[in-house]
């Protein structure tokens, strides 16, 4: 999961690379159980999706007319890519979320909805300057409590 991670800003907030490990950690737990909805509804799509792209490829090699043993090769090639594809992008659907919200756990008051840093904001701003939300009111106490130190 940490390679499918790779390249959301929200890893950067973190203060230490051992809250970033444990926040990640904790997200691949709750992912990765077997016993939540999230965990069907990502192995249905991933199912429907190779279906789909199988019946596809079968039907244009077909149609190409792809010598036997290119055909297998081209067969599996496109249907492990896109299996790879897909099984990222569930990975990373509402990673960014779930980061946030461990970042709030852990003292960082950033934006629920667009990730903005709002270290360094007063809690009389109300809204995050990069997209208008108001702020939560986890990230108005961590505010408070950053402008009272």
């Amino acid at each position: 999961m940490r390679f499918s991670l790779r390249g959301l800003p929200e890893l950067d907030l973190f203060e230490s690379d051992e809250q970033r490990t444990a926040a990640i950690a904790e997200i691949e737990r709750e992912v990765g159980s077997p016993m939540t909805l999230g965990y069907w509804i990502a192995v249905a799509i991933l199912f429907a999706t190779v279906m789909v792209v199988r019946r596809y490829v079968k039907g244009w090699l077909q149609m190409l007319n792809v010598p036997p043993g290119v055909d297998t090769f081209l067969y599996w090639a496109a249907v492990l890519t896109t299996a790879l594809i897909v099984l990222r992008w569930l990975h990373r659907w509402g990673a960014a979320t779930e980061l946030r919200q461990k970042l709030l756990e852990a003292g960082v008051p950033v934006c629920t909805k667009c990730g903005y840093c709002l270290r360094g904001l007063a809690d009389s701003v109300g809204r995050c300057p990069e997209c208008a939300r108001p702020f939560d009111a986890q990230v108005v106490t961590l505010l408070e409590k950053a402008g009272r130190s």
